[in-house]
């Protein structure tokens, strides 16, 4: 029997203004999707699957009912049912949490759009990664440029398909159009672990004419596609096997790599301070080297532990360049 896709800190409760799904499949995994009501909440203490007033009546537009045999609350949220981490909060006194949902059954009709194995995915993906999303979806989905992308990702998880959405998406890294490229990328960072994903370290590797100074349409002015690009690489760095190894060996190098050089090497610190804090001390003396503002960013990132290797690495840097660092 398959495992159940759980959401994300137990569930979230919604209020009218969300939308909650009568699909049981539908789940919020996180990753940059758009907050997604549970529709599986099971009560800890009577062990009944919670209601959920769909469309509350106007005179209670302020907020959603969820009840179960034992409790009825009211909620204008979004918030969590059941923030264990936080026990000091309202919601950790409601005793729900995500019962676990299937795994969505093909064909499927996505707000209107029929979901199938024979499902031209490199189209739909580019036109989605372009902007388009239908009619029907969330408001959020709509406004986010990889938001109905990630959601048709999600939805698929373990239906035996899914792999083609984030191949189709990795595909569209090196699209014609700017916007194109830089939704690809951020889906890709979404999603580091997915089919797909390892095409951000050839891209690294090879010509970055289609990065390097080409502003992100998705992003503020001062974003530029290759510092995307340099987050997706990020990512995938942070994606560890059983042992506790990073999956990405090539990524990791390259990472390490780009950290050494000056520009745009700083997007990294804070994953390498993950995956290889060790490294990133044993070279802060290199690093600093590249410029004050590389300076900056390893101070602001590296483990509190490896402070002392950091002043022992600094202490060999020739005093002219350390007063070149202070300014």
């Amino acid at each position: 029997m398959p495992t159940p896709h759980y959401c994300r800190r137990s569930g979230y409760l919604l209020g009218p203004d969300g939308r909650v799904s009568e699909d049981p499949a539908e789940f919020y995994l996180g990753e940059e999707q758009v907050v997604v009501g549970c529709n599986r909440l099971r009560c800890g203490r009577c062990g009944q699957l919670v209601g959920v007033e769909r469309d509350p009546l106007p005179e209670e537009q302020e907020f959603r009912a969820y009840r179960c045999d034992c409790v009825v609350h009211r909620e204008n949220g979004p918030s969590r049912p059941a923030d264990f981490e936080d026990p000091d909060t309202y919601e950790s006194a409601l005793p729900w949490a995500c019962a676990g949902h299937p795994a969505a059954t093909l064909p499927l009709d996505l707000d209107g759009i029929r979901i199938a194995p024979d499902t031209d995915f490199p189209a739909l993906m580019r036109r989605t990664l372009a902007g388009w999303s239908p009619e029907l979806a969330r408001p959020g989905e709509r406004s986010s440029p990889v938001g109905w992308a990630i959601k048709l990702f999600v939805r698929l998880l373990d239906t035996g398909i899914e792999q083609r959405v984030s191949t189709a998406a990795a595909a569209c890294i090196t699209d014609a159009d700017p916007r194109v490229r830089a939704a690809a990328l951020w889906f890709v960072a979404a999603f580091p672990e997915a089919a797909g994903a390892e095409r951000v370290e050839d891209h690294v590797a090879g010509d970055r004419t289609l990065f390097a100074g080409v502003p992100d349409p998705t992003a503020s002015a001062s974003c530029t596609l290759e510092t995307r690009l340099l987050r997706a690489l990020g990512r995938r760095v942070l994606a560890r096997d059983g042992a506790g190894r990073v999956k990405a060996a090539r990524a990791l190098d390259l990472a390490k790599a780009e950290a050494l050089r000056p520009g745009q090497g700083t997007v990294l610190f804070s994953f390498l301070a993950d995956a290889d804090p060790d490294w990133l001390a044993a070279n802060a003396a290199a690093i600093a080297r590249t410029g004050p503002e590389a300076w900056v960013w390893l101070m602001s990132t590296i483990p509190d532990d490896r402070l002392a290797e950091v002043a022992r690495q600094l202490a060999a840097v020739p005093r002219v360049d350390r007063a070149r660092l202070r300014k």
